[in-house]
């Protein structure tokens, strides 16, 4: 019967949908593949640029080949979002729902913490350069990077025992839905508030600092470049530019101010959700 009934162009697997259903079926089958190829092969071309002999030797090229890597891991996430829109709903089948969620939660935090790793050494090479050479190894880029992974993947490993696959009676069909198990609810308000603080709060509270600080040395230097003579001012930039850190300063500077700016939306709803009036929020 309800394929007889839903033969119009607001039909979707047997469902007719409304305005707004409409809206979000488009978004997800047509423009979500969109941002996640582009993303990939954006990534993947940047990492290529990053990976040439000169830049492989400083700091900061672990952290934006790290970042490139995790932004990657959500867009792959992403692409099992896309394909429940075409109706193959594999991150609902039991093993792949538990490991999408611990996959998404892990990658996210990594890539917020990779930014503020990157701001950390822009902050360092502009504000204090003279610590560029002991702070700003590639060998301590490293170790940040593989302690903040390890972290992610226990920390996070509390969302393989909570998340579970649960089966629902749609009209005549059985359908499987990846969700939080019940019995955890409780023990998930308290790791989802945490994950909010660790990986929303704090990182962006400590970009917009950094960055504000960062600002006000460029502003400090310019005005003090501008009272010196002519060629001693020529003389600094010359050995300020032969520091490789410096001369990639600017792009990671962008690249943190962005990341600010495109990420406030989100950071406030969340925020919300999570702190916000529990009768109100919790569905």
């Amino acid at each position: 019967m309800s394929n007889l009934s839903c033969n119009s162009s607001r039909c979707y697997q047997g469902i007719t949908l409304n305005q707004t259903q409409l809206v979000y079926q488009f978004l997800q089958v047509y423009i979500l593949p969109v941002i996640v190829f582009s993303g990939l092969i954006g990534n993947t071309l940047s990492a290529c640029a990053f990976l040439v002999k000169e830049l492989r030797r400083i700091s900061s090229t672990v952290y934006v080949i790290a970042v490139l890597s995790a932004d990657s891991g959500v867009l792959v996430s992403l692409s099992f979002v896309w394909l429940e829109g075409l109706g193959f709903r594999l991150n609902h089948e039991e093993g792949m729902c538990q490991f999408q969620v611990y996959w998404s939660y892990i990658c996210t935090f990594l890539s917020i913490w990779f930014v503020v790793c990157i701001t950390v050494e822009n902050y360092i090479t502009i504000c204090h350069p003279t610590r560029i050479t002991s702070m700003c190894t590639v060998r301590r880029a490293v170790i940040t990077t593989v302690s903040l992974l390890a972290f992610a993947l226990s920390f996070y490993s509390v969302f393989i025992v909570t998340t579970t696959v649960n089966v629902h009676n749609i009209g005549v069909r059985s359908v499987k839905m990846c969700e939080t198990g019940t019995k955890y609810t409780q023990l998930l308000v308290l790791f989802v508030n945490a994950d909010t603080t660790i990986t929303f709060i704090v990182p962006l509270v400590l970009i917009l600092f950094m960055l504000i600080a960062i600002s006000l040395s460029v502003i400090k230097s310019v005005q003090l470049k501008k009272k010196r003579s002519m060629n001693q001012r020529h003389s600094n930039n010359n050995r300020a530019k032969s520091i490789p850190q410096v001369r990639v300063a600017k792009m990671l500077y962008i690249l943190s101010l962005t990341f600010v700016i495109l990420s406030i939306p989100s950071h406030i709803l969340r925020t919300y959700i999570s702190f916000g009036p529990s009768s109100d929020t919790m569905q």
